[in-house]
């Protein structure tokens, strides 16, 4: 009857009674009437309709993907907790590596219903690249927001530095280092170019005071 039963049961309020309770439900499928029984009650219901239990609350609707022709029958119906359903799909679950030297892996679940077993199996497959995806993502958003922090720390870093040196060439009367050493090259150089001078002019001196104190040289053109 997986994916095939003419009816399908909507529970709330389960207690543990209800895992202990089988109920048989009689669906007359000529005139969508059925009959609700747990051993203790017997009440006859119309599709859509609730029936309130001291173990929970029933409510039974047609199956609108049911293919087969209407029919009238009995269907035991044995309602089970979620955590004992999960610990028998662990059981029958087989892990197995394809390769021991590789990264994948074998997945085999034994049912009773082959089409229910193939159906858990892809379903865990799905859910597990879902999780895997959102653990990826989870990482790189993580790793972005990390990024965005140390940017903002070495920018931080980086102002208090600038801030510094701005305070540091104030204090000391230094605008910019690279045109004070341009100038410095430019006054060094008209330094030398005015020493050069002033040596050729007194050069020139030298030679007129030896003229002027030698009378052997006064006959002579002045230098």
């Amino acid at each position: 009857l997986y994916k095939n039963t003419p009816i399908l049961m909507q529970t709330s309020g389960l207690t543990k009674e209800a895992y202990k309770i089988p109920l048989t439900i009689h669906f007359d499928g000529t005139n969508n009437q059925l009959q609700f029984d747990d051993g203790r009650v017997k009440r006859s219901l119309s599709i859509g309709d609730s029936i309130a239990r001291p173990y929970g609350t029933f409510t039974f609707y047609r199956n609108p993907d049911f293919t087969d022709t209407v029919i009238t029958d009995d269907y035991l119906v044995q309602v089970q907790d979620t955590n004992t359903v999960i610990d028998g799909y662990l059981k029958a679950l087989k892990v197995d590596l394809v390769d021991k030297d590789a990264n994948v892996i074998q997945l085999s679940l034994v049912s009773p219903v082959a089409e229910k077993g193939k159906d858990m199996l892809s379903n865990l497959i799905l859910d597990y690249n879902a999780a895997n995806v959102e653990d990826k993502n989870r990482t790189t958003l993580q790793t972005m927001r990390f990024i965005d922090e140390r940017l903002k720390l070495v920018t931080g870093d980086l102002s208090g530095v600038e801030n510094n040196l701005e305070q540091f060439k104030e204090k000391n009367r230094i605008t910019d280092v690279g045109a004070q050493a341009q100038l410095y090259l430019t006054n060094s150089s008209d330094l030398d170019k005015d020493i050069a001078t002033q040596q050729i002019q007194l050069s020139v001196l030298q030679l007129i005071e030896d003229y002027m104190q030698n009378a052997d040289k006064q006959d002579q053109l002045v230098p």
